[in-house]
């Protein structure tokens, strides 16, 4: 029997496509593009050892993104599989026990019952954008977010045009000229 054991469970994408992060340094919640195009055999791209948090620009290694959210869904997968685990491993045993001391000596397996959680689900909220650095690694961010940000793949920092923040066109600055006629 191995010592490892694999739990898969997947990570939902809103309609556009993206998964929901959180920065381990500000706690503040963004989305990541999922590219679902395998890289070039010719031209590999590794994925960076490290993501800067648009929000307040620290780093931290890419393992270190989830959601508080997320981190109690795997946790409770997890526990899910422990206890089946130990139910496996204990419950022939005690069964063995029990027959073998000739009613002398009783163990009883009690675990609590467990469940798998219900899967995550990703709604369709907030805005796209694009560092200007590295378009090919789009992000969504708060709506409403009027401060700059920072390239999750080099940390440079931008300033998000004001028509991208899901505003449409109805909703453009009014005209700055003096007399207000746009000329």
């Amino acid at each position: 029997m191995s010592d490892e054991i694999e739990i898969p469970f997947e990570v939902p994408l809103d309609r556009d496509g993206y998964f929901r992060r959180q920065c381990p340094s500000c706690e503040r919640i963004l989305k990541w593009h999922h590219d679902t195009d395998a890289p070039d055999e010719r031209d590999p791209v590794p994925a960076p050892a490290v993501y800067f948090c648009p929000y307040c620009g620290d780093s931290s290694p890419s393992d270190q993104w989830w959601t508080d959210e997320q981190v109690e869904h795997i946790q409770a997968l997890g526990a899910a599989e422990a206890l089946r685990l130990v139910e496996d491993a204990l419950g022939p045993s005690t069964k063995k026990l029990n027959q073998s001391a000739g009613g002398l000596v009783r163990v009883d397996l009690e675990l609590p019952t467990t469940t798998s959680p219900p899967p995550l689900f990703e709604p369709d909220d907030m805005v796209a954008v694009e560092p200007p650095c590295h378009p090919e690694e789009p992000i969504k961010v708060a709506e409403g977010w009027d401060a700059e940000l920072h390239c999750i793949v080099c940390g440079e920092r931008f300033v998000i045009p004001l028509l991208d923040l899901g505003r449409d066109s109805q909703n453009e600055l009014p005209d700055q000229s003096e007399n207000g006629d746009g000329l």
